[in-house]
């Protein structure tokens, strides 16, 4: 016999039998409290309490059938569609329940977890580990917090799991951060931080890429509203770096069909594959905190981003991802491009000079240099470019998005963006990887534009132009000024043909080892181009030997104007080259500045 379920009251209940009513005639439901483990083991759900019965009308009776329908076609997404269960857990059990229910889900390191705090300077949540000896004394007097050798952790217990859920507190002590590396690097869940612009389509996207591959991951608006975190849960324990491997290839595949940000792979939990020495891995903070979910946030939303009613009896149906399909994704992954994606990957030394030679006209060449390795998982055809476009260059190369694919966008950012080797190095040693991206991206990002580097000439046109794209240039940069000036030195034989390789390039990488004269080939070549120069110093203590060098080999054959103060007075000891003291002046011919002066 089929029972029929009705939400009354935020509670299920199950249908005894109708009644027709004394007075009109319509029906009335006699109706008690529905307890699915009794469906399931096939107990006697018989009334025992008189208090147990409740009378609805058939109108609220139907109300609450198409409620409960309602709901559970949401939970379907991450439960068995076929089998109808309906949640053990609900919001009406007891907290023991929903807090194992809770553990079994969320599980990472017991033997420790950090608690939030709001930074006095900052005003932003913070995270630090909770132990019972947090502070010590100094011998003079002064507290300070206690080394994390010397410290000991407290254990997460459910008492902190119930102040999570249930207290508000202004200052987020309550709020739990949980480890989620254990001792042998592996976990029990993945999770992707989604917070820029445009996050929920990223969000979207990132779940159906995963329920193609047979997946039922569960979205949560993060605490602060302005993002949100894609929860995939484990049967069992998975090799991080497995599951992380996973987590890679579906944001890789997503990134195909949206624009994914490349600090998205660095916002995966855990954000390691082996805990570092030392430590306990990145944190993240746990779900349902109640000062957040008084605002709506922190809590599991469908894809229209609305909360699920009954939060426990969703977390209840949830699906879990077994170590099979783990390992089939990071498999396929693996045979394919790996897990992320094609970058930028140089195949063959540098030689002296590398770039684009000059271009004599605009049409765009249709051959790479052939050291730059390029393109997506899936390379873009004619339906994902336009017939015709125009790459316009000034300090970037400036690629309109209209009428370029998602897949087009993903693979023409790639080209600019290469696995981080310092990041894979700190992982290897089991160092922090705190603050080291996953992949670095040397473009930029306008609401219509990508920019690229002009050293991706070559590969961007190559790229469009397999897709069927005819490809023309707009040189729009800035050809600076034409200045009258002489090289008086001389160069050896191998500076001389590597200056001569430069120069037949608009852009280039001079590899040269320590003293094979890089400032005096600067030199020949400023003569050569006779155009104002601006020259970036990797750090302060080469500034005198770069001004030296360069009024050592260049006579200039014009009257340079006077040097000025930022207040506008002359300084006395006239250079041809501007320094740092009026670096923000357009005297002198050659402007010297550092790099961290640059970027300031």
């Amino acid at each position: 016999m089929t029972t029929v379920i009705s939400i009354l009251g935020g509670s299920l209940y199950r249908s005894i039998r109708r009644l027709p009513h004394a007075g009109d005639g319509n029906a009335v439901i006699l109706c008690v409290p529905y307890r699915a483990t009794a469906e399931k083991t096939g107990e006697d759900q018989t009334v025992s309490l008189d208090h147990d019965l409740r009378y609805a009308t058939k109108a609220e009776w139907n109300a609450g059938v198409e409620q409960y329908e309602a709901q559970r076609r949401c939970t379907s997404q991450v439960s068995s569609p076929s089998n109808g269960v309906v949640a053990e857990i609900t919001a009406r059990s007891s907290a023991a329940q929903k807090i194992q229910l809770f553990r079994s889900l969320f599980r990472g390191r017991d033997d420790v977890y950090a608690y939030g705090f709001l930074s006095k300077k900052t005003g932003k949540v913070g995270y630090a580990p909770v132990a019972w000896n947090e502070w010590m004394t100094l011998p003079n007097g002064k507290r300070v917090p206690t080394p994390s050798d010397q410290r000991r952790c407290k254990p997460l217990t459910d008492q902190v799991l119930l102040d999570h859920f249930t207290k508000r507190d202004s200052q987020f002590h309550n709020v739990v951060g949980l480890y989620p590396l254990s001792k042998d690097s592996k976990v029990w869940f993945l999770a992707i931080d989604f917070d820029d612009d445009g996050w929920k389509e990223e969000i979207i996207v990132t779940k159906r890429v995963c329920e193609n591959h047979g997946l039922h991951p569960i979205m949560e608006r993060s605490r602060s509203g302005d993002g949100g975190h894609l929860w995939m849960f484990f049967s069992e324990e998975i090799e991080a770096a497995q599951a992380r491997k996973m987590g890679t290839a579906l944001l890789s595949e997503a990134a195909q069909k949206t624009h994914i940000r490349f600090r998205s792979y660095d916002r995966m939990f855990p954000n390691q594959d082996l805990l570092p020495s030392g430590g306990f891995g990145n944190l993240i903070a746990l779900p349902l905190q109640r000062l957040a979910r008084d605002a709506g946030n922190s809590v599991f939303v469908d894809e229209q981003f609305n909360p699920y009613a009954d939060q426990w009896a969703f977390l209840d149906s949830v699906q879990r991802i077994t170590a099979q399909q783990v390992n089939a994704i990071a498999t396929l992954a693996s045979a394919n491009t790996g897990p992320l994606g094609n970058l930028a990957k140089f195949d063959s030394p540098i030689p002296h000079a590398v770039g684009q030679k000059k271009e004599t006209d605009k049409q765009a060449p249709t051959t790479g240099n052939g050291s730059l390795r390029t393109g997506s998982r899936t390379p873009p055809s004619n339906a994902d470019v336009p017939e015709t476009i125009t790459i316009i260059e000034r300090s970037m190369l400036e690629i309109s998005k209209t009428n370029l694919t998602p897949l087009a966008q993903n693979a023409v950012r790639r080209l600019a963006a290469f696995a981080n080797p310092d990041f894979y190095r700190a992982q290897a040693m089991r160092q922090p990887v705190y603050n080291k991206p996953r992949i670095i991206y040397c473009g930029e990002e306008t609401v219509d534009s990508i920019l690229l580097p002009r050293g991706c000439r070559e590969s961007v046109a190559a790229l469009l132009t397999d897709a069927g794209c005819t490809v023309t240039f707009d040189d729009e940069r800035n050809q600076g000024k034409r200045i009258r000036v002489k090289f008086i030195g001389s160069l050896r034989a191998p500076q001389s043909e590597a200056a001569k390789t430069m120069l037949e390039y608009d852009d280039g990488i001079l590899v040269a080892p320590t003293g094979f004269g890089e400032t005096v080939i600067a030199a020949d070549l400023i003569a050569k181009r006779k155009t104002n120069t601006l020259i970036i110093i990797r750090s302060s203590s080469l500034m005198e030997q770069w001004r030296d060098r360069l009024e050592q080999f260049l006579t200039v054959k014009a009257k340079l104007p006077p040097l000025l103060t930022p207040t506008g007075r002359i300084i006395r000891r006239q250079h041809r080259y501007s320094h740092e003291l009026c670096r923000n002046t357009p005297q002198g011919y050659c402007r010297l500045r550092t790099f961290p002066d640059y970027l300031g």
